[in-house]
């Protein structure tokens, strides 16, 4: 959680892009990144975005990566509206 400390609280409509690095193929990637609901709870809890609702997300992005060990990287990016 380091990481979110580091981030400004949120403030305008962004998109997310999750960057999910899976040791190996076993878990189907639906299962994998249905864990940003609980990432986006944990943003709104430490006050880093007011709401996960429509007004202020644009849209999600999931890209997976294999063999590079455990994680996910999540980047904020502003849009216009």
């Amino acid at each position: 959680m380091l990481q979110a400390r580091r981030l400004s609280p949120i403030k305008q409509r962004v998109r997310i892009r999750f960057v999910w690095h899976e040791a190996n193929r076993k878990r189907d990637p639906d299962n994998v990144a249905f864990a940003k609901k609980f990432i986006l709870d944990a943003l709104q809890r430490i006050g880093k975005l007011k709401n996960d609702n429509a007004q202020f997300i644009a849209g999600f992005e999931d890209w997976f990566t294999y063999g590079e060990g455990q994680g996910v990287f999540v980047e904020v990016i502003p849009v216009e509206c």
